[in-house]
């Protein structure tokens, strides 16, 4: 990845507000289907989760992933949003990346170089 790509963690700094230590060790990921074109490459998975508490989180994910110069220069996540909130609360919910500036409507969040 290229050495300036910038990281940003949800509002309180913490991947799904430091619920992810709450997914068991049997969480699974499925990838459904890579797609390459140029400097993208796109995503499908699905992530399989159960919580301490018995409940699932199984959710989809699609990423759009832009190189430059076989570096990582973005990575966008689209989810559905309204199930992290109803699973990890409102705190919860991904933000986007400031300087990605972010279509407004999507659901999903962003990383950029």
């Amino acid at each position: 990845m290229d050495s300036q790509l910038q990281w940003q963690a949800d509002r309180d700094g913490t991947l799904f507000g430091g619920n992810a230590e709450t997914l068991s060790p049997s969480s699974s990921v499925e990838v459904h289907c890579i797609h390459a074109d140029g400097d993208f490459v796109i995503v499908e998975h699905s992530g399989r989760n159960k919580l301490p508490d018995g409940r699932r989180y199984d959710n989809n994910y699609c990423w759009v992933v832009r190189f430059q110069n076989g570096l990582i220069q973005e990575v966008r996540e689209y989810m559905d949003t309204q199930l992290v909130t109803e699973t990890f609360g409102e705190e919860a919910v991904p933000v986007a990346c400031p300087i990605d500036q972010p279509t407004p409507g999507t659901h999903g969040h962003s990383r950029t170089a």
